[in-house]
């Protein structure tokens, strides 16, 4: 089978052929054949395939390599992208085969792919996990599963030739952030295979995850199929497809991906030709590969097990099997197509959106779809062209179109089985706003800090009580904070520039409760417990901790409940604080902060579910019960139709009940006298690719030093651009972001000492 017409060359191109080990069939690829042909493929094939490396493995340093086949290459052409993917799992080196075989079919026969190459761009990665195929391929152990992460830190690769019994290596598919939490952890036991689907000590700890997810931010995929094996048998021949958790939490966009499913399978026959493959939606957990695609990118990609168990198939079952991969992945791309004979239905959702104002294409706006919405689900995003893509059934739907600066669009489309909607929708720029605030106690600056929560998510640190948020016209909801005082809660509609005067004071606290000296003053259900190590500040309590999976159980509500009420104050602003961590399943599993002046008949004040797994802060008014006495309750409540539909819960440390007051005057006139004479502007371009220019203005005649100050994400300063004398008189300066990865950086104006502002910019690569 590997015997093709470009694969002959590539032998010549290597000069010596790997030899595999006994009772592998030498028709599978090692590492270097796939290389060499790739390669070769690119040399002979120029204005067709191109070869790219889009990252490197764990352990080895090994690429990782893809290949793009399409009419105008090296083009970034507006056409949808598919993604095909052989092997992820070490031993399952059968989709390998099916993915080069469809390579060399495509280059070799082009004439019979016209439309395909002329209308879409195809990316195929014949391996992610290079250095666990180097184990298999080379005869160390023909049933390693995972990368070669040196897990225990000794030096050496520990691996068995028993199924299963890998001490190393971490499992790309268990690596992906969704739902990461509920995989293996290390050395879990369990089957025959007891050591083989470790998730790694984080999610996305491994190179190869991290590779993998920034190809599919470089990209716009629609579809895509990752191939696999099942050494046991007990899922071959079977394709699954996102998703119904235990048969009770269907993903919203189940019908489409069924679709898709059955496409793809009834293409596809089983070896003894008794029918063709099963399909489902996948049922677990596990932090895998398709469920990330389409949570996070909104890209259908099928799990397809092809094969029997004998997942190693010598000839001639080898070519058989990889022939009925091929019908199933050629099906894919037609259905890809705004119209084929061979796919009943080619239901898509496309168009481009622009600026209203000036036309120009928008990229990262994100497109949703009504129906489909779910918190979980992060929207489909524009391309470099403007383009999104969503793959729909025919039917009526509702979208909204969101981006930062721009007002929202909503509308209605009408999607039909046997082409594309397109639909090209316009947004209006926003009106940007600056909110100013002098944030004080008693005449005195407070470098306190502001959160915004809506519309968006974004904070601002003060400097010597002074702050500006530079946003767009909208409703806000925010908090003014500063640690012993009485925080500022408010919302706030901004149609222009607005300047506020805050003032906060000290706060009084009445109740407080750190867990250091144990639970006696609470009520508790067994299921909370208190902890040491996953705490704000040592002790924490947090629901069904076990020692590891830390997951609280099913079907039943666990509180925690003040024995003792707690006495507040008459006519007084009163606030319950607390740190958190909230890590739920969305919508089924609230927790609840709950209030009773009987400890029979209790209110609920505040409700929330879902992953929001990092420590911070929560707010709860209590001042509608001044001058009452009250319990105070935690409570998270399961609403499980499964046992496993759980997640790691409710985490809470440092509870404070406090007395204060806070206070705000609008459109005050006074400015701290420093900031009126200087101004840092948002950088442009923004997003910017690597040069962006970062203007400023300043009034004051001497200027001894000045400075731009660059930080990460995390807070760490990258970078310090000097200015000198005429970059200060010109204000403006600069930077070269060459050297930085992609992400969010912040920009701080220093000058003489004093910092004038801090601003976000946006690195894309």
């Amino acid at each position: 089978m590997k015997n093709f017409l470009l694969f002959v060359l590539m032998f010549a191109f290597a000069g010596l052929l790997l030899a595999q080990p006994a009772g592998i069939d030498p028709n599978y690829f090692t590492n270097e054949e796939i290389i060499n042909y790739l390669t070769q493929a690119e040399i002979d094939h120029p204005d067709m395939a191109m070869v790219e490396i889009i990252g490197y493995s764990q352990e080895l340093s090994m690429p990782i390599y893809a290949l793009k086949i399409s009419d105008n290459v090296t083009v970034d052409e507006d056409e949808p992208e598919l993604l095909f993917s052989g092997q992820i799992h070490a031993e399952e080196i059968l989709g390998t085969a099916g993915v080069m075989r469809l390579i060399d079919q495509i280059l070799t026969n082009p004439q019979a792919y016209g439309q395909i190459i002329a209308q879409e761009e195809l990316w195929f990665v014949p391996t992610i996990n290079p250095e666990g195929m180097e184990v298999v391929m080379d005869g160390r152990d023909t049933s390693y599963r995972k990368n070669q992460r040196d897990v225990n830190n000794n030096g050496v690769l520990d691996y068995s030739s028993a199924v299963g019994y890998d001490l190393d290596g971490v499992d790309i598919n268990r690596n992906f952030p969704f739902n990461w939490v509920h995989g293996d952890t290390l050395l879990t036991p369990g089957g025959y295979e007891v050591y083989d689907y470790y998730r790694g000590g984080s999610s996305m700890s491994e190179t190869e995850t991290i590779a993998w997810d920034q190809f599919l931010q470089d990209h716009n995929f629609i579809y895509s199929i990752q191939w696999h094996t099942s050494r046991s048998g007990n899922f071959s021949e079977k394709c699954y497809y996102s998703y119904n958790w235990y048969d009770f939490r269907p993903s919203p966009d189940l019908d489409i991906a069924a679709e898709l499913g059955n496409g793809v399978c009834d293409e596809i026959t089983k070896y003894d030709g008794s029918a063709t493959y099963e399909r489902y939606p996948s049922a677990g957990r596990k932090g895998s590969q398709h469920d990330y695609l389409y949570s996070e990118y909104q890209i259908y990609q099928l799990l397809i097990e092809c094969g029997t168990s004998n997942h190693q198939p010598t000839e001639p079952a080898l070519t058989q099997i990889t022939d009925e991969m091929i019908d199933g992945m050629e099906w894919m791309l037609k259905r890809a197509l705004p119209f084929h004979l061979d796919t009943p239905s080619n239901s898509c959702f496309t168009g481009i959106i622009t600026d209203a104002t000036n036309g120009e294409v928008l990229e990262d706006a994100g497109v949703y779809v009504v129906e489909r919405e779910a918190p979980y689900l992060k929207p489909k995003m524009t391309d470099a062209h403007g383009r999104y893509w969503r793959a729909l059934l025919a039917g009526n739907y509702t979208y909204r179109i969101e981006k930062e600066g721009y007002e929202n669009v909503t509308g209605n489309v009408s999607v039909t089985p046997n082409t594309w909607a397109i639909t090209n929708i316009q947004l209006q720029p926003a009106t940007p706003i600056a909110l100013t605030a002098n944030i004080s106690y008693d005449g005195a600056p407070i470098n306190a800090r502001l959160d915004i929560s809506e519309p968006t998510t974004d904070y601002v640190l003060s400097e010597n009580g002074y702050l500006v948020y530079n946003g767009f016209a909208g409703d806000y909801k925010l908090v003014f904070s500063y640690d012993g005082y009485y925080p500022l809660e408010m919302d706030i509609t901004l149609t222009h520039d607005e300047t506020i005067n805050v003032e906060l004071t000290p706060y009084t606290t009445i109740f407080t409760e750190d867990w250091e000296s144990g639970t006696d003053a609470w009520d508790n259900d067994p299921s909370w417990v208190n902890v040491d190590g996953l705490s704000y500040d040592r002790h924490a309590m947090t629901t069904g901790y076990d020692g590891g999976y830390n997951f609280y159980p099913d079907n039943q509500t666990i509180k925690l409940t003040t024995i003792a009420p707690i006495a507040l104050p008459l006519d007084t602003n009163i606030m319950l604080e607390f740190m958190q961590t909230v890590y739920t399943e969305y919508d089924y599993d609230p927790v609840t902060v709950e209030v009773s002046t009987d400890n029979i008949d209790y209110t609920v004040l505040s409700t929330e579910s879902g992953k929001k797994d990092s420590w911070h802060r929560k707010l709860v008014n209590l001042s509608d019960y001044a001058g009452q006495s009250i319990y105070l309750r935690f409570a998270l409540t399961d609403v499980s139709e499964d046992a496993r539909l759980v997640d790691p819960g409710w985490t809470i440390d440092d509870i404070k009940v406090y007395i204060g007051s806070s206070s705000y005057v609008d459109n005050a006139e006074d400015i701290n006298p420093f900031n009126e004479l200087n101004v840092l502007h948002q950088n442009y371009p923004n997003p910017f690719n690597p040069v962006t220019t970062i203007s400023f203005y300043t009034k004051q005649k001497n200027v001894d030093s000045a400075s731009i100050d660059i930080y990460n994400i995390l807070g760490q300063k990258v970078e310090t651009l000097p200015l000198n004398q005429e970059e200060i008189k010109n204000g403006s300066v600069v930077w070269n972001a060459d050297k930085n990865a992609s992400g969010v950086y912040f920009y701080k104006l220093t000058i003489d000492g004093k910092t004038v502002d801090t601003k976000k910019a946006l690195l894309i690569k």
